[in-house]
């Protein structure tokens, strides 16, 4: 997979006006996206899943938004497989 198309660099990120913009725990974000600690790693390094953002020296939390929006492009992955045929 290719890195997702809504992800962009610390000096590029623009929060959208008047959202709240939410952080959530690693336990979290495994929690809804249905992976464990190393599938999220892995795909973390494979650069489909977003990165974490530091907020001390040893916190890091994921965006919530980035994480859902994740969830949503693999729903979308998933019907388009099905539009064309493939995997139910």
């Amino acid at each position: 997979m290719s890195q997702h198309p809504n992800f962009c660099s610390q000096s590029e990120f623009q929060a959208p006006p008047s959202t709240t913009i939410r952080l959530i725990t690693a336990k979290e974000a495994e929690r809804r996206a249905g992976l464990s600690r190393s599938a999220r790693y892995r795909a973390m390094d494979e650069g489909t899943f977003p990165k974490p953002v530091v907020i001390g020296k040893y916190t890091r939390r994921f965006v919530e938004h980035e994480v859902d929006d994740w969830i949503a492009a693999r729903i979308a992955e998933r019907d388009e497989d099905l539009e064309a045929g493939g995997v139910q």
